[in-house]
């Protein structure tokens, strides 16, 4: 049965363990019901598409994505950076900075002793994509204080250690 989310389920949620919220609804075309949608292409001017289950159906049937994950994931960082940058809202934001480990110029030295070959200066959770944002709060929360750990768990999550 669909509950309706209210600011004391919201508050409970954050102050207990939930991960996410879940909402489903169906939509229809900015043109009104039978209108066409025009889902975003991709390179190769490809649609994105993935089997889903389809209640009444034996088979998984193919459908076109209209909207991602990784998409809303971009949304929701650019949306939390303009928040923050106005002071309407104080979050925890990652911030590592990459400048002793930028190019010197020289490419081979750089590739041998494991530098940058670009530029990158410091960086936020909320600056880098999504997809780059991970290592870098991965690292920054499960690497030992000794710089010359050699553990598994280190291991994985040093690689711009020189």
């Amino acid at each position: 049965m669909a509950q309706q989310i209210t600011l004391q389920n919201l508050q409970d949620a954050i102050r207990g363990s939930a991960a996410a919220f879940r909402c489903r609804r169906r939509f229809q075309p900015a043109g009104g019901e039978g209108d066409k949608v025009f889902p975003p292409t991709f390179a190769g001017a490809v649609y994105a598409v993935e089997q889903r289950h389809v209640p009444g159906r034996a088979e998984p049937a193919v459908c076109v994505l209209l909207d991602s994950v990784q998409s809303q994931a971009n949304r929701m960082e650019l949306a939390l950076q303009e928040a923050l940058d106005e002071g309407k809202i104080k979050i925890p934001v990652l911030e590592v900075d990459f400048t002793e480990y930028g190019p010197t110029g020289d490419i081979e030295d750089d590739e041998k002793k494991g530098r940058l070959l670009d530029a990158v200066g410091k960086v936020s959770s909320l600056q880098v994509p999504h997809r780059l944002a991970d290592p870098c709060n991965q690292q920054g929360a499960y690497r030992c204080q000794r710089r010359d750990c050699r553990c598994a768990r280190c291991a994985r999550y040093t690689p711009f250690t020189p």
